[in-house]
């Protein structure tokens, strides 16, 4: 069964094969919640003399928490899905598409000079996102075309393209298949848990 589900979803996740204009596309998507979170936690940190590895962390962690929040909420919001079904459509693909961007952005950041700015009136502050920005984009290009290739951004392929019957199937897809991995998990515990008591 999670067979022919994956083989469903794949094949409704790609209304064409995807190219790197559409994965470019993803990645600017992708881009904007994460530039978003990583440049506020910069200032916080940059502002409050934070240090390095605290504004780092500050950084990573609010690209997470805006990009996530970017992508599910025009799920939610127009497909009327729950939050959990939401996460589920988008976690895997934006945790490796914005765990390489905040990797990429903060390393040329850091050997620029940007988050040791004394403030963020200073010129290597800003000099410092202005590089840190396009190399993210160039890391996780590539890594979203494999994504979408790979059918791990299927669901979020075709929200950000606008096949909306499509992305219904799929969501609906991908929650049956989360049921069935959760059910076989419980099963396979109280299996265990049985034969152990025996």
């Amino acid at each position: 069964m999670p067979t022919d589900q994956s083989a469903q979803l794949s094949h409704s996740g790609h209304h064409s094969p995807p190219t790197w204009r559409t994965s470019a596309a993803a990645t600017l998507h992708c881009l904007t919640g994460c530039a978003i979170g990583g440049v506020l936690g910069l200032m916080i940190g940059v502002t409050l003399q934070l240090g390095a590895t605290l504004t780092i962390t500050l950084a990573v962690a609010l690209a997470f928490i805006i990009g996530i929040s970017l992508a599910v909420r025009p799920l939610m919001r127009d497909q009327n899905l729950s939050l959990i079904d939401a996460l589920r459509i988008v976690w895997v693909a934006e945790i490796i598409s914005i765990g390489v961007m905040e990797l990429a952005m903060n390393w040329v950041d850091f050997h620029i000079g940007g988050i040791a700015a004394p403030s963020i009136f200073s010129s290597i502050f800003w000099i410092g996102i202005m590089f840190a920005i396009p190399a993210g984009f160039i890391a996780a290009w590539p890594v979203n075309y494999v994504l979408l290739r790979m059918h791990l951004k299927s669901c979020h392929y075709l929200f950000l393209f606008n096949h909306r019957k499509k992305l219904i199937d799929c969501a609906h897809r991908m929650s049956y298949s989360w049921i069935i991995k959760l059910n076989s998990s419980h099963m396979l515990i109280r299996t265990k848990r049985g034969n152990s008591v025996g």
